[in-house]
């Protein structure tokens, strides 16, 4: 289960929908399988919002398979 706040990192338009994931006990590798129907089934009913959710899961799962970059590495922009 995801140890932290999830309050900070969300768009203020998905706090409504915290407990929901909290009471359900989502872990960190179910939400990085996450679905359009597993959303609705969380009362993620809006379209919108489920974009929203599953746009930050896309940018958790690029994190997860590249790792952080490493402490003093500069960002370069192309």
């Amino acid at each position: 289960m995801f140890n932290g706040p999830l309050e900070p990192c969300l768009d203020d338009s998905l706090q409504l929908y915290v407990s929901n994931f909290e009471r359900e006990k989502i872990s960190g590798e179910q939400l990085l399988k996450i679905s359009h129907q597993d959303l609705e089934e969380l009362g993620v009913a809006r379209i919108g919002h489920q974009e929203l959710v599953l746009e930050a899961v896309d940018l958790l799962c690029a994190l997860v398979s590249t790792g952080p970059p490493p402490v003093g590495a500069e960002l370069i922009s192309i």
